[in-house]
């Protein structure tokens, strides 16, 4: 890829988590990070909403299809490892467990609405 193209393709990606993000808000969710970094990997948007801690992926591309076939299994697992070291750091409660998160993805193609998918993992 040239360097034009991995400009244009970076802010594809920056605008496409900022639509993911107001698509989110309009949706109820109280935004509670975007850009989450650790050691172990990246979460794109972390979100609460009536319980639930939701770990957010933004995949941005052309289909729908080629948006998530871009979920490679390495991906998801650094994801929830990143999931689980912020539940640790910011979660000061005891009683978590599975029934408390959720890994969902939003899918951005041109000219469409976002796609949300819930518990996608």
């Amino acid at each position: 890829m040239t360097g034009k193209k991995k400009i244009k393709a970076y802010y594809f990606g920056k605008v496409s988590e900022y639509i993911a993000v107001v698509f989110l808000f309009f949706k109820g969710y109280q935004i509670l990070e975007t850009r989450y970094k650790t050691k172990v990997g990246e979460i794109d948007i972390i979100a609460y909403k009536k319980g639930y801690y939701v770990f957010t992926e933004v995949k941005a591309r052309q289909d729908r299809t080629a948006a998530l076939n871009a979920i490679s299994q390495h991906q998801k697992n650094r994801i929830s490892r990143a999931a689980e070291t912020f539940m640790q750091r910011k979660i000061k409660t005891k009683d978590l467990n599975r029934s408390n998160f959720r890994f969902d993805v939003i899918v951005i193609t041109p000219l469409k609405w976002p796609v949300h998918i819930k518990d996608a993992w």
